[in-house]
């Protein structure tokens, strides 16, 4: 019995899925998935600041998309995120989980 392809959309979800951890057991480090997508290491700088302001736990949610904004608003890829957040408020995110 052959085996079916899998469909367009399954590949695609493939490709965007996040990327597993290697066989060495380690944990694979944001950075070096942004150092591939040839972003410089003030952006992934700015990047991960800009994430530690948009989940911290002071404020509202919108609040803090509001601070994030203001703070980076000069940075195309972080004002990218919070247009995609912004876009479609109905639409569900994954929220990091908090430590208890």
């Amino acid at each position: 019995m052959a085996a079916t392809p899998p469909s367009d959309d399954a590949v695609a979800k493939d490709r965007d899925a996040r990327p597993q951890r290697p066989p060495s057991g380690k944990k694979p480090s944001q950075p070096s998935v942004l150092k591939r997508r040839n972003f410089t290491r003030e952006t992934v700088s700015e990047l991960r600041s800009a994430y530690r302001l948009l989940f911290a736990e002071e404020g509202t949610f919108q609040e803090r998309i509001d601070d994030t904004a203001q703070t980076f608003g000069d940075s195309p890829p972080v004002m990218e995120i919070i247009d995609f957040i912004r876009a479609d408020a109905s639409r569900p995110l994954c929220l990091p989980e908090r430590e208890v």
